[in-house]
């Protein structure tokens, strides 16, 4: 039989039945049985511009933490992660 290293699904399918061998080497006992792959939707970012003003003009900035702009970037949810990195 064909084995499978590496798998796509295919164009617009995002559930797939594998079968799939389970056997023992050394006494060539086993079991077969499916696996299920289920291609899930990848969140997308907003686009966002966040403009931030010296408004005393002393060159001081007031302190902005990035997590506080979450909801401007994706709409939060508690099975994401959002992550910031300079560039």
């Amino acid at each position: 039989p064909n084995t499978l290293t590496d798998y796509e699904p295919p164009v617009g399918e995002n559930k797939v039945e594998i079968k799939v061998k389970f056997e023992n080497k050394e006494n060539g006992c086993g079991n077969e049985g499916t696996i299920t792959i289920t291609q899930k939707e990848t969140p997308r970012p907003n686009k966002v511009t966040y403009t931030l003003c010296d408004e005393d003009l002393d060159g001081e900035y007031n302190d902005v933490l990035l997590k506080d702009l979450d909801n401007l970037v994706i709409t939060p949810s508690a099975k994401q992660e959002i992550t910031y990195y300079r560039t």
